[in-house]
């Protein structure tokens, strides 16, 4: 008789999982409830609730959603991390900084004095070449 695994490791938040989910539905899914439940005249409804409830599997984690890990005892978890993944991964965050900096100077850069503009004498604000009065301090440029 095989014995059942109760425990639930998720790899991707890299712990364990008390009570997994089940697959949260989507529009589509409430779209064909629906159509089905009309054509049957609602036994398409009850045919739904009990194969919701009763078959399918809770094996998606509630943080992340993603597919969880079953074991049998506690132990059996993976405790190490391959150097080559861990590797990977520390190349990836860095990337990701990379870019959130080059994202970040290229936003600052649009913010400077675009040609079409020029600076009020008296407050300093950027306003078009072709205004005479600053729309900021009032003043006859």
């Amino acid at each position: 008789m095989a014995r059942k695994k109760k425990y639930a490791y998720c790899i991707t938040c890299r712990r364990h999982v008390k009570k997994p989910k089940r697959k949260k539905l989507t529009s589509y899914h409430y779209q064909i409830l629906v159509i089905a439940t009309i054509a049957t005249l609602g036994i398409g409804l009850l045919a739904f609730i009990l194969y919701r409830l009763c078959f399918q599997k809770k094996k998606y984690c509630p943080e992340c959603r993603q597919i969880v890990k079953f074991y049998r005892t506690k132990e059996e978890f993976p405790t190490k991390v391959a150097v080559k993944h861990l590797e990977e991964r520390l190349e990836l965050e860095k990337m990701k900084e990379q870019r959130v900096v080059i994202v970040q100077e290229q936003d600052e850069d649009e913010f400077l004095i675009e040609p079409n503009y020029v600076k009020c004498s008296y407050c300093g604000e950027n306003i078009e070449e072709d205004i005479d009065v600053c729309p900021f301090c009032g003043k006859v440029q």
